[in-house]
């Protein structure tokens, strides 16, 4: 499987709404700051290159969607 390597904020927000259970959430973008920087420090844009790991034999086994998924599932498991 080759994973998705990009993800926007806006689908990790919609997933955790999902997850959450929430109807009818309107979610609200407000431009950020500094170029569309959300705080001091944020970083705009990231890019992480794993083909040293998969030069090893290591693949991932989730895409980026299916491990926010998972990580939101399992961290509403904890609170709940």
């Amino acid at each position: 499987m080759d994973a998705t390597i990009f993800i926007m904020v806006k689908t990790i927000a919609q997933i955790v709404v999902e997850e959450m259970g929430f109807k009818n959430v309107k979610l609200n973008f407000t431009g950020g700051v500094d170029g569309g920087r959300s705080w001091i420090g944020y970083v705009k844009n990231m890019s992480l290159d794993i083909s040293k790991l998969k030069s090893i034999g290591w693949r991932p086994k989730l895409s980026s969607k299916q491990a926010v998924t998972e990580a939101t599932k399992h961290l509403i498991s904890e609170l709940s």
